[in-house]
């Protein structure tokens, strides 16, 4: 057998956990669908719950870096908002781990109590907080409710990659989700 590393392992099981609910997955069925002996899997993942949080650690990595992307890039907080929806796409699209981290938060965040998942309102502080900086700076209609269209925001994006994940069609991801926020943004821009 091939000197598998932790990342290396967690892209090929995320497959598994893309296409089947992380409820009904054992360590057994990962390891046969991902053609790994179960030995390397479990002495690397000895349960589903440590499978699951090293996947979901990983994802929610990958959505701070992209706005933490986005915000070294532009001072811009409309154009910010757009390079960070594009950023996730972009991450949806090429990396498997990030989609069967999305689908885990989305169907399983009551097995992980411990991590308080509600990806909405993660997402809906960093809209709001954008949106906020782009009202101090006139960028906005004077009669834009900031807090109607940061939830705006967010369910287009969410909706977005709930209909992509409905499709398959990942590869549309990071055009998709730009081009909703950049919907978005031009309904309040001033």
């Amino acid at each position: 057998m091939i000197n598998r590393d932790k990342d290396g392992i967690l892209e090929e099981v995320a497959h598994v956990l893309v296409s089947q609910p992380y409820q009904i997955v054992t360590l057994k069925k990962v390891a046969d669908a991902s053609d790994l002996p179960l030995e390397t899997l479990e002495r690397m993942f000895p349960t589903m719950h440590s499978l699951g949080t090293a996947i979901l650690t990983y994802e929610g990595t990958t959505m701070r870096a992209a706005q933490q992307c986005a915000q070294e890039t532009t001072s811009d907080p409309l154009a910010r908002l757009q390079l960070a929806f594009q950023l996730v796409g972009r991450n949806l699209a090429r990396d498997p781990i990030v989609r069967a981290g999305i689908r885990i938060a989305a169907e399983a965040a009551d097995c992980f109590p411990e991590r308080h998942i509600n990806p909405f309102r993660t997402w809906e502080k960093f809209v709001l907080r954008n949106l906020e900086e782009a009202q101090s700076l006139g960028q906005l209609r004077p009669d834009t409710d900031i807090g109607s269209v940061a939830w705006l925001f967010v369910a287009a994006g969410m909706g977005t990659k709930d209909l992509l994940g409905f499709t398959g069609d990942w590869t549309e991801a990071e055009e998709r989700l730009s081009t909703i926020a950049k919907i978005a943004i031009d309904s309040v821009r001033r």
